[in-house]
């Protein structure tokens, strides 16, 4: 949250964002901050606000941080079962970008491509029927 004084009290603030960034939000009366980066955000990202009184002149001042986007350690993936032998994996995502299903079927087997999926939304999927045996593991690859 941003927060600003007006030494004149009886004046309104109005904040703005004056960086666009994709997904943030910034409420004008508040100066409440909203946003959460996607994995094609990550690095450091400048967001500069702006906030003016309503006086006549109108006055303003505004503020740059840095904000440093890293990748969440928590990465939820969800498998869930579509009938007796069909598996649907389900994870959060970046438009556009391209991921690897990867599989192994025993823990010490190498990791073998199954299938790459382009992410439509924010969240990527794929479905399978699963073959006969003991295990199949499956991993996703980020971009």
């Amino acid at each position: 949250q941003f927060t600003a004084t007006d030494p004149d009290s009886a004046q309104s603030l109005t904040y703005s964002l004056l960086t666009p960034i994709a997904g943030a939000t910034l409420n004008p009366s508040t100066g409440r901050f909203q946003w959460t980066p996607t994995p094609a955000q990550v690095g450091l990202v400048s967001v500069r606000i702006q906030v003016t009184d309503d006086g006549a002149p109108p006055m303003s001042d505004s503020t740059t941080v840095q904000l440093q986007v890293s990748l969440s350690d928590s990465f939820a993936i969800e498998a869930r079962s579509l009938a007796p032998d069909r598996i649907e994996i389900r994870w959060p995502a970046d438009p556009g970008s391209r991921y690897r299903v990867e599989i192994r079927d025993t823990l010490n087997s190498a990791w073998k491509l199954l299938t790459e999926v382009t992410a439509s939304s924010t969240a990527a999927s794929f479905q399978e029927t699963i073959p006969t045996g003991p295990a199949r593991f499956y991993r996703i690859v980020l971009p």
